[in-house]
């Protein structure tokens, strides 16, 4: 999907490998209609996508914003675009924000915690808000301001051993 909106509406990069293409900014995006979005194999998608543009590109300086914000701040103001729950806020947190106290919890995440931090029952599904919120904020306090790094190392371990 996003090699698909880089080659529709980037700008091209020669390299070494033939062209490639930036990943659009929020203003090419937020210009676009719907259909356009979606010929990208967007899916449902393709709506939060471009919402997410027109705001961005609504509120200028916002980037700037979320940066110096809290965690807790930067991740409500995430949360309040359509789409982004939890997970999708902190990984933008972590991955596009330099939060490295975020700590993205997925099924692989949960249960690499559940059986070496927090052991708990249940079923082996769908992470509930009470649990991801439970896991991220032991993570947080057990990692510390860290917590993303290990959060990926956990996870490409958990990866790497089910492929074993």
């Amino acid at each position: 999907m996003i090699e698909n909106m880089a080659r529709c509406f980037g700008a091209p990069l020669p390299s070494a490998w033939g062209t490639q293409y930036a990943f659009p900014p929020p203003e090419v995006l937020a210009l676009r209609e719907l259909a356009d979005l979606r010929r990208c194999s967007l899916g449902y998608r393709a709506g939060y996508v471009l919402d997410a543009a027109q705001r961005v590109c609504g509120d200028p300086g916002w980037a700037e914003r979320i940066g110096a914000c809290s965690f807790e701040e930067a991740r409500r103001d995430l949360m309040a675009f359509r789409g982004v729950g939890r997970k999708v806020a902190d990984c933008i947190l972590l991955f596009a924000f330099q939060k490295f106290e975020s700590f993205p919890v997925d099924v692989w995440i949960r249960r690499v915690m559940r059986e070496h931090y927090l052991p708990c029952g249940g079923p082996d599904r769908g992470v509930s808000c009470r649990e991801y919120d439970a896991i991220a904020g032991f993570a947080r306090e057990y990692f510390g301001e860290y917590a993303g790094y290990a959060q990926e190392y956990l996870f490409a371990d958990a990866r790497a051993a089910q492929k074993k």
